[in-house]
């Protein structure tokens, strides 16, 4: 997997694409991807000048980084209180092509919500070996399927305010690396 963060710098106006992992030259620089330009340095402190780009902004680079540049395997970073607003449809869940992660601000693990099971059955879970937490929502209980983005959204988020303690912001993130249990 290839880890990928959108950023939008301000100053620039500029949507780039940010590989944090994959260092770009030998003053340890990592290693960028914009429409204009394409593969370059950049330094930490340009990307910590940026914000998280929204799927709005950054769909565009994104088709451009897998359909033309060829990766194939990016795993992004991108986070966002909306499953809407991150790259991932229920198909895809259901298919266990990608699933969801969740971090609570105020906590450090991160719970993984799969939309089916290691037997490719229906279910909806949350689970997080961190926090010593498994729990499903009704529809996962009765091995139902939601019919929106929007519905599972919001159950998820009860079940989160009703097992977890928290009083922190809810963050979703897509993952291809699906963890069944």
């Amino acid at each position: 997997m290839t880890n990928v963060k959108f950023l939008y710098h301000k100053g620039n106006k500029e949507i780039f694409a940010y590989f944090p992992e994959e260092i770009f030259d030998s003053k340890g620089n990592a290693t960028s991807y914009a429409h204009i330009g394409q593969h370059s340095a950049c330094s930490n402190e340009y990307a910590n000048e940026s914000r998280e780009a929204k799927l709005s902004e950054y769909k565009d680079l994104l088709n451009e980084l897998v359909n033309v540049v060829g990766y194939n395997d990016l795993e992004i970073l991108n986070k966002s209180k909306n499953i809407k607003g991150l790259p991932v449809t229920l198909e895809e869940l259901y298919n266990g092509e990608k699933q969801l992660k969740i971090k609570l601000s105020d906590k450090l693990y991160t719970f993984d919500l799969v939309l089916i099971d290691l037997h490719k059955k229906i279910d909806c879970k949350i689970s997080s070996f961190a926090a010593n937490l498994w729990a499903r929502t009704n529809k996962g209980i009765n091995l139902e399927k939601y019919s929106s983005i929007s519905i599972l959204q919001r159950e998820v988020k009860k079940l989160i305010k009703n097992k977890v303690d928290t009083n922190g912001e809810i963050y979703f993130s897509v993952s291809k690396n699906v963890n069944y249990i």
